[in-house]
């Protein structure tokens, strides 16, 4: 019995797992068990089998597998060494479709690598063929060979056309000797011309190493005679001149001109002859081991010694690295391949093979970036027949009338800008159906460019442009340079809305006022392009510029409503025009109000508001209208554009900025403001009001439609219970609950027969508290149509709001 310790059979035949060497571990493992005499017990069969045989080829078997392989029989197959083969071999040589598809896939698409040997390729190809035979194909040596043949480089094509030539039918062991004579030609040839001192003529067998060939060379004329004393003609095909590539012993590749040599496409090796040489001036010195040619210019050439042969070495040294661009590329981390084609001429030991032309996949995917993929767009030749529009936001802080957002329109021919400001996203379709009333005046939009955000690809945008037969064009995605000039618009506008508001030293929360006279004021400013101003190019009228003040200027707002010793006028800070009328923004830190005011006094050495007169905080209140008498309309242009919001139209008259023109012609008459020609009419309250304090002031109407935010307030109970804020309404309506108990406002008692209970109801409002922030209010209100005059008319009671409120 042979020795199973040490180094014996059983540890050279330890299987590491490897499926693609299973087959190869099989057999041999077959072979040591045909020594150990167990040869046909593991072997599946039929035939009943001894359990103690059978268990010592198990004790056999596991000592040749690693852990893995040992942890697939452990279970299913201890002490049976035939059934443990046969998992093995369903695991790792398995004879499904998917292993033979993979195992074909990978016999077709073989290719001979680089830097991978013959062997090594030969190799592979029958692990694949043999590994199809064990799963029961059957694979052909003409099959085999004609894989090998086509997975060879272009250097193998000569042979193998010499393979598909031949009459016979070759097996695949016959092809591989013929393969290997092949390559120890090809490795005779790589070192380079045998230096022969017998020949008396260079010889050739590469035609393209010619650059000139003798027109009355006559191929049957030439003899040629070999060292056995036989001549032959028609051997040499050409003479002339070739010119080779020869490496001298500094490493360099240096150019030379063997004259008069032989074509001779039947040699399989180039000869140089040495006698040929010498009659043109060079000098060859043997040496024991080596040998040297020295060129009439004195460059020296090494000759290399190979058994009893010379060669001289036409190939590159191995100090110069001989490679493809692609390679080169991959070499130098993908670097651009126009430098590597500049680094040669900069680097030593570089030499580049091949085409200089590359297309690399790996940078395509690993380096690109964007890129324009379209020429600028021609632009517009009249007003309204592009606009460019955009959305900003969210903007912080929110302005003191909640607006986050704000929206501008850019007509492309003039560069005129509009502003529209809003509460909410949604609100974008108001902001656009306001712009289109607007400009209608002046014409109709054609087109209208925004990206693609939410707001802009909505069906209700997209059927506001239907209907008002406008072409909606929308920039690719992540692409704000296809809608960069409302994109530049915005930068304009918030660096000089940003110096106003630096300068003026006003509260961030009135960012709406700068950035609408920002646009007031860039819509007056020189168009380089078209040389004129914008508002010129959409109106067709020059803008007065003469009336326009210092954003943030120290002016005082003349007083409607005062008596004999009151003061005339009140210290305010100008903010902006007004657009909906002639008069000016006015805003009074004091009472944080702001103003529209027709008569406003300017002192001539204004100053802008220090930081003594800044304001800590705006309180979200309503703007007061202390206009007079109004002046005729402004110039028909849309420009800046107040805030909008859908519920609150207070807002689409607010901060509407007024023509400069209108503004000089005001202050003109400024000085007659405070004096009328004419007396006014003195105005009583209603006899209906005399319970009341209020004052005659035109702007009451106005300011009562605004004093409760109207947006998102429930008006029922079950509103306010299932609405997103319906927390902050339950704890309002506790607190109103507690206030009634705690000031005893009602008393429990026995409903009298034949009456009914007086219904109520909860009425909701949001205000804002002294630092801005939003407080819920709740009140519980009984109703009051069920009294009867004269009766109980008087015993119900609502709440009622004070005319301090209002007036606040």
């Amino acid at each position: 019995m042979a020795s199973t310790t040490g180094y014996g059979p059983r540890h050279r035949l330890l299987f590491d797992g490897d499926e693609e060497k299973y087959e190869l571990w099989e057999i041999k493992f077959l072979g040591h068990m045909r020594l150990q005499k167990l040869h046909k017990i593991i072997l599946p069969s039929e035939d009943e089998v001894d359990e103690e045989k059978n268990a010592e080829a198990f004790a056999e078997l596991v000592q040749c597998l690693d852990d893995r392989s040992l942890s697939l029989v452990i279970r299913d197959a201890k002490d049976n060494g035939r059934r443990a083969l046969e998992i093995l071999r369903e695991h790792y040589l398995s004879k499904g479709k998917s292993r033979i598809i993979s195992l074909y896939t990978e016999l077709t698409s073989l290719k001979k690598a680089n830097d991978e040997s013959v062997t090594d390729y030969m190799i592979r190809a029958e692990t694949a063929a043999t590994s199809l035979k064990s799963s029961g194909e059957v694979i052909s040596d003409s099959l085999l060979i004609a894989m090998v043949l086509k997975g060879l480089p272009s250097e193998f094509k000569s042979f193998s056309t010499v393979i598909t030539q031949k009459d016979k039918v070759l097996k695949f062991s016959e092809f591989k000797v013929g393969f290997d004579t092949d390559q120890l030609d090809r490795v005779h040839e790589a070192k380079g011309l045998l230096v022969d001192c017998g020949a008396t003529t260079h010889i050739i067998n590469d035609e393209s190493k010619f650059v000139r060939f003798e027109d009355n060379f006559n191929p049957s004329d030439h003899y040629i005679e070999l060292a056995d004393g036989s001549r032959n003609n028609n051997v040499a095909i050409k003479r002339g001149d070739a010119q080779i590539s020869l490496v001298d012993s500094t490493g360099n590749t240096q150019t030379a001109i063997l004259e008069n040599a032989l074509y001779v496409p039947s040699f399989k090796q180039n000869i140089f002859s040495v006698q040929a040489a010498t009659e043109k001036g060079a000098s060859v010195q043997f040496k024991p081991n080596a040998a040297e040619l020295v060129s009439p210019e004195g460059t020296k050439f090494n000759i290399e010694r190979n058994g009893r042969l010379y060669y001289l070495n036409n190939t590159i040294s191995n100090k110069i690295a001989s490679h493809t661009l692609k390679e080169w590329h991959e070499i130098l981390g993908h670097c651009n391949v126009k430098d590597v084609l500049k680094l040669k001429d900069v680097v030593e030991g570089m030499n580049i093979t091949g085409k200089h032309e590359l297309d690399c996949g790996i940078c395509i995917e690993g380096k690109m970036t964007q890129y324009r993929n379209r020429e600028p767009d021609k632009r517009a030749c009249s007003i309204l027949e592009l606009v460019h529009c955009d959305l900003a936001g969210l903007i912080e802080p929110i302005a003191r009338d909640d607006f986050r957002y704000a929206m501008s329109f850019v007509d492309d021919y003039s560069g005129l800008i509009m502003v529209y400001f809003l509460r909410e996203k949604s609100d974008t379709l108001r902001a656009t159906e306001k712009f289109l009333a607007d400009i209608a005046p002046h014409g109709s939009v054609k087109c209208i460019r925004s990206d693609q955000g939410g707001e802009f690809v909505s069906k209700a945008f997209e059927s506001l442009l239907v209907k008002n037969h406008i072409k909606h064009e929308k920039s690719a995605p992540y692409s704000p340079h296809q809608n960069g000039t409302a994109e530049r618009a915005w930068r304009s506008l918030f660096e000089m809305a940003r110096c106003l508001l630096l300068q003026s030293q006003l509260p961030k929360a009135l960012w709406t006022y700068a950035v609408m006279f920002s646009a007031y004021v860039r819509n007056r400013c020189y168009n380089s392009r078209l040389q004129k101003t914008p508002f010129e190019l959409f109106t067709g009228q020059k803008p007065n510029i003469s009336g326009m003040h210092v954003f943030g200027t120290i002016c005082y707002a003349y007083i409607q409503n005062k008596k004999k010793l009151d003061a005339r006028s009140e210290r305010g800070i100008f903010i902006g025009y007004d657009k909906g009328s002639p008069a000016y923004l006015v805003y009074f830190p004091e009472s944080q109000l702001i103003k529209r005011v027709r008569c406003v006094k300017f002192p001539k050495r204004a100053d802008i508001v220090s930081s003594g007169d800044k304001s800590s905080d705006l309180a979200s209140n309503p703007i007061d209208d202390d206009s007079l008498i109004m002046r005729n309309k402004p110039e028909s242009v849309t420009e800046e554009e107040p805030p909008v919001q859908a519920s609150d139209r207070r807002h689409e008259a607010v901060n509407q900025n007024v023509n400069p023109e209108h503004i000089a012609r005001e202050q003109s008459d400024q000085e007659s403001c405070s004096s009328q020609r004419y007396p006014r009419r003195e105005r009583k309250s209603p006899k209906y009001l005399e319970d009341y304090n209020i004052d005659n002031d035109d702007s009451v109407n106005y300011s009562i439609h605004y004093c409760y935010r109207l947006a998102d307030v429930p008006k029922t109970y079950q509103e306010a219970i299932t609405c997103p804020a319906s927390s902050d309404w339950q704890k309002a309506m506790k607190d109103e609950m507690s206030a009634l108990r705690e000031n005893d406002t009602f008393e429990l008692n026995p409903l009298p027969e034949g009456r009914k209970v007086v219904g109520g109801r909860w009425v909701y409002a949001v205000k804002l508290g002294p630092n801005d922030e939003e407080q819920y209010k709740a009140r519980y209100v009984a109703k009051g149509f069920s009294q009867l005059p004269n009766v109980d008319y008087n015993e119900t009671f609502s709440p009622t709001a004070r005319i301090s409120s209002i007036e606040r």
